[in-house]
């Protein structure tokens, strides 16, 4: 059952909270959505979910594709990196969920949108929990997939 998003409750997972689903670090990058102060000292805090959203389209659809990171294996090799996580059982998790082989490539999210939003909805699920991306968690991810188009 999905829980209702409340940005307020300290139960609520942090990225949900940050308008952040996948945890995007800030790194100096000045994302479009991004609220004036950043009160985490090392997640990204946007505007809504769907600014959140934008970041991560851009990040993994975009950039990770153009450098050749182009498979679920590689994707969450580079976004969830061994030293900080069990990246294994988080690629193994997206796999599962999407039905995608870890080192299928990819197709470009402009012939395969779905693909994408299967892949990073999966990711949303495993760093936030499931029951945190509901139906309007994920209209977000469209909102910002058709801003891009």
């Amino acid at each position: 059952m999905a829980k209702i998003v409340d940005l307020q409750n300290k139960r609520t997972p942090l990225g949900i909270r940050l308008c952040n689903p996948l945890n995007i670090e800030r790194t100096g990058i000045e994302w479009h959505g991004l609220t004036p102060i950043q009160k985490h000292k090392r997640f990204c805090e946007f505007h809504t979910l769907e600014y959140g959203w934008r970041a991560a389209v851009i990040n993994i659809c975009i950039t990770y594709r153009q450098r050749g990171w182009d498979t679920i294996e590689k994707i969450i090799s580079h976004w969830a990196p061994q030293s900080e996580n069990n990246t294994k059982k988080y690629i193994q998790y997206v796999c599962n969920k999407t039905g995608i082989l870890p080192d299928k490539q990819l197709a470009s999210y402009k012939t395969n949108r779905q693909q994408y939003f299967d892949v990073l909805t999966a990711m949303a699920c495993y760093e936030q929990g499931p029951e945190w991306i509901n139906a309007i968690v994920k209209d977000r991810l469209v909102k910002a997939f058709d801003h891009l188009m």
